[in-house]
């Protein structure tokens, strides 16, 4: 059965200095992102926590009155809104579930007969939109999709999202079956729907020629499996060309990355998998060259990972720790070395964190960008990846670094790394650096930015997923929008003309 998904409704006007309280409600788990403060609410994030049918996973610190401070982000099916405040009452252990907060609200929430858009809130007008795609509905002028993208993910060609429960995806299948349609070699100019329609699909992730999707807490996979990237077994073959579920009994899974060679998954449970390729230990401690099916990394529970190239990044109570490849510093640890097959902990404290090819980028707890690893396009090491990442550590200069340096953006809510980098700020702002030869930064030309440029300031971005050489991002309607290298179809554009702007894909 499809979740549905959070539904805010909330009064419009001078929300600034107004105490409102909403309501979400779905089917199945709540997520909602929380920071809980000390004290009156003033300061830095200490403490992360997660919303669930179970209540509150952790102990976060009780202020004077026994209640929790959180900083609160809730989406609606428009909007971002986000408010700091107090549970007002103890969340319940129901389904559906229903989470009540009072907060003091510092972006719009509209009435249900109003819009949110790009931070104000307007009235619809019939016949107002123009060049709205097919599925849009006109909202106060604004092009709106019906059904908004929930996650997107970019591989070498091709790029997947989850819309509606369903899974789309585009580009080229170049031997693998990477678009997931059971064709080995396929060009797939906008985006068809691939997997079983009944399945509830939830998330995507994509590295390379290879994808897996979270569906009702299965993992269900495609595209290249010659290391046993796809984590299927050793008796499937070197190419997966229609989505496949793992056989995990037992295992429900919440979260996915994929690198070029392996992937891992978090269980609900917090728990941290990993398979594929193991040449570097990117799998995990073992000797085995691959990790056929997903085994677990430790016994311990994690927040936040990512896989890169050939190597993982992994927070777990705001300590990061990397593992797998190291020639390059990647691993944040101040080594440059072959390997490290036991996590190596990076200095500071961490929220989350993006593996690219082979640098890295995380957002501390104060929410300040930091990347380290591999920001030229030289081999000086001889290992035969002539990977062109220039710029990419966003530092105005190109360079290598084997520890974290501070890239000038902050209050930074995600980020998304390959070759290139870029980051949503906290308020919708996206901005992106790195190489840019096919305009995969969105800035309108094919100039090298070393550091952080600022793409489409009219809109208002929400995530953002970062391929080889093109880029995806989804607005706060959760329209979907891509730039970058198209000439195998990977903008889902319907044409093989490269963008470097944002290009608003219709599906």
């Amino acid at each position: 059965m499809k979740h549905a998904w959070p539904l805010l409704l909330l009064a419009c006007g001078d929300v600034s200095a107004i105490d409102w309280r909403f309501n979400i409600e779905v089917e199945g788990v709540v997520r909602l992102e929380a920071y809980v403060f000390r004290d009156d609410c003033a300061g830095a994030p200490i403490y992360e926590a997660r919303f669930d049918r179970d209540g509150v996973a952790g102990e976060p610190p009780v202020l004077s009155d026994g209640s929790y401070c959180f900083e609160v982000r809730a989406i609606d099916e428009v909007c971002a809104v986000v408010g700091v405040g107090q549970v007002v009452r103890e969340l319940p252990s129901m389904d559906p579930v229903v989470v009540s907060v009072r907060a003091a609200a510092s972006t719009p929430a509209c009435a249900a007969a109003d819009t949110c858009v790009d931070g104000l809130c307007v009235t619809p007008r019939a016949g107002a939109c123009d060049g709205c795609c097919p599925t849009d509905a006109c909202q106060g002028g604004r092009c709106t999709p019906r059904d908004p993208v929930v996650s997107i993910a970019a591989g070498r060609a091709h790029t997947c999202a989850v819309r509606g429960g369903d899974l789309w995806c585009w580009g080229s299948s170049e031997g693998n079956g990477e678009v997931g349609t059971g064709e080995a070699v396929a060009q797939v100019a906008v985006p068809v729907r691939v997997g079983d329609a009944d399945e509830n699909f939830e998330r995507v992730a994509s590295r390379f020629r290879s994808t897996c999707a979270i569906a009702d807490g299965r993992l269900v996979c495609f595209g290249l499996d010659a290391d046993d990237q796809l984590g299927l077994g050793p008796d499937f073959g070197a190419s997966v060309l229609s989505p496949t579920a793992q056989s995990n009994p037992g295992i429900d899974f919440e979260q996915v990355s994929m690198g070029h060679f392996s992937g891992c998954g978090l269980a609900r449970d917090r728990a941290l998998y990993c398979w594929g390729y193991n040449g570097q230990g990117q799998a995990g401690p073992s000797a085995a060259a691959t990790v056929p099916r997903p085994e677990r990394i430790d016994g311990r529970e994690w927040d936040a990972f990512s896989v890169g190239r050939r190597f993982v990044c992994a927070v777990r109570n705001a300590q990061l720790f990397c593992w797998g490849q190291a020639v390059y510093g990647e691993l944040g640890a101040g080594v440059v070395e072959t390997e490290s097959r036991l996590p190596r902990q990076v200095v500071g404290e961490w929220r989350t964190v993006s593996a690219g090819a082979n640098h890295a980028c995380a957002i501390d707890t104060s929410g300040q960008l930091f990347c380290w690893g591999h920001g030229d396009a030289t081999d000086r090491l001889g290992t035969g990846e002539d990977v062109d990442a220039r710029g990419a550590l966003g530092l105005d200069a190109i360079d290598r670094r084997a520890e974290p340096s501070a890239v000038d953006l902050f209050e930074v809510a995600s980020v998304a790394a390959w070759n290139h980098t870029c980051a949503v700020h906290d308020r919708g702002r996206l901005s992106c650096f790195g190489p840019n030869v096919h305009g995969e930064l969105g800035t309108g030309d094919r100039s090298l930015r070393r550091r952080p440029t600022r793409v489409a300031p009219s809109v208002t971005w929400r995530r953002v997923a970062a391929g080889q050489d093109h880029s995806c991002a989804v607005d706060v309607s959760g329209a979907l929008w891509c730039w970058g290298r198209n000439d195998l179809g990977a903008l889902g554009t319907g044409d093989r003309i490269d963008r470097d702007t944002p290009t608003r894909v219709c599906f």
